[in-house]
């Protein structure tokens, strides 16, 4: 390294009782066209009051003084964690003592009759430190990088863990060992991947087939067993790490518990299912008492016109096709429990209107007097007979009540 790579001003400290060798130093550092401020000093007691006051970026030092010599200063200096170059300039100096120097932290050392070697050293030495700074603070730099990282990682409410095709687990965050109830990092990273599946040919069969075909997967549900036998329900998204020396294929996954989500929806589900039902009872016993009515009233007029018996065969008989309606409408709740389809025929919409239309005058005759028109209705509708009559008998139900409660 040329000194011409010293660009900057410097500051030096030159720790030096003979005033015509530091001048001489000086002026080969000039002839060199190195820019510089310095202070010169002649004992131990003016080198650390300088030091404590003020900063150098450079200390040249002979190394015998009349107080103290260049390896106490070094040291004295390495003591207080000052790391900037330090360079001896003396007239002699032994292989021994100059590996002695040098092991306590002396950067160079230049003989006094060689001093064409400063302006060289000076900048070896400064450019040394800045390479020295420059790598530590890219250190530095790295270390709170992968502390960031490190922290997202384990500070995630999501388990992490990275592993190879044969399911050995290279790398696992706090939250996965918590969700499979173990105790440790290091408990975990012992097991298999494998034997987390409640069935070990999930792990094949829906992850590494989706992995053949491309580098990442996504929401994949399958069961787990943590270390208690629990049963966990876990959502799987990860893909496969770009090879980086690697001799096996490693995989980085993402695992989210869906146990309690799911849980929650089966209990949604139920009690849909439990309004689903009281819905049913509801309009089951609306259609009931629909009929019960129906029955009813043609049991009362029955009684009174019972030495008619034209009049008693009809009632009968009206009686006769509401119970025909309950009966089908019971069959239709015995094939919601069975889940079957309810079966399905062609009906004429005129003849099930008229025979509604008994039992409606029978039930309303002084309430709804012209209720329904059968012209030009349709001759075939695809539904079942007691479906249709459920539907007619509420409509009409519902529009008598407002006309009894008001009296008319």
């Amino acid at each position: 390294m040329s000194a011409l790579t010293v660009t900057n001003k410097i500051r030096i400290l030159f720790l030096e009782d003979n005033v015509d060798d530091a001048q001489l130093c000086l002026r080969k550092l000039k002839i060199n066209e190195i820019d510089f401020d310095v202070d010169i000093v002649d004992t131990r007691a003016q080198f650390e009051e300088h030091i404590d006051r003020n900063s150098y970026d450079i200390v040249l030092a002979d190394f015998r003084l009349p107080d103290c010599n260049g390896l106490d200063a070094v040291r004295w200096l390495r003591s207080r964690e000052m790391t900037m170059p330090f360079i001896l300039v003396t007239d002699s100096l032994g292989d021994e003592v100059a590996v002695d120097c040098m092991r306590e932290g002396v950067t160079d050392y230049v003989l006094k009759k060689k001093l064409d070697r400063l302006p060289m050293a000076l900048s070896r030495a400064l450019g040394e430190m800045q390479l020295r700074a420059s790598r530590d603070q890219a250190a530095c730099d790295l270390r709170h990088s992968e502390e960031q990282y490190s922290s997202i990682i384990k500070g995630a409410p999501y388990g992490i863990f990275r592993s190879r095709e044969d399911g050995t687990i290279l790398l696992a965050n706090p939250a996965l060992v918590k969700m499979v109830g173990f105790s440790s990092v290091e408990e975990l990273l012992s097991a298999n991947i494998t034997d987390f599946y409640w069935d070990p040919a999930d792990r094949r069969s829906k992850v590494l087939s989706l992995l053949q075909e491309s580098d990442l997967f996504y929401r994949v549900e399958v069961l787990w067993r943590r270390k208690d036998g629990k049963q966990i329900n876990v959502r799987l998204d990860g893909r496969r790490v770009p090879s980086a020396g690697e001799k096996h294929t490693v995989f980085e996954v993402f695992v989210q518990d869906m146990t309690e989500q799911r849980l929650l929806e089966r209990e949604f589900q139920q009690a849909q299912k439990m309004e689903a039902i009281g819905r049913l009872a509801g309009g089951v016993a609306h259609d009931f008492n629909n009929l019960l009515m129906i029955i009813r009233g043609c049991a009362e007029l029955l009684e009174h016109y019972k030495n008619t018996p034209e009049k008693s065969a009809n009632y009968l008989r009206q009686i006769n096709d509401a119970t025909s309606i309950a009966a089908s409408v019971v069959q239709q709740l015995m094939a919601f429990s069975r889940k079957q389809v309810p079966e399905r025929s062609s009906l004429d919409l005129n003849v099930v209107l008229k025979d509604l239309g008994g039992c409606c005058r029978v039930c309303w005759a002084k309430t709804l007097k012209s209720a329904l028109r059968r012209e030009q209705i349709w001759s075939a509708f695809r539904r079942t007979a007691a479906s249709l009559n459920r539907l007619f008998s509420t409509l009409l139900s519902t529009r008598a009540m407002p006309c009894r409660m008001a009296g008319t």
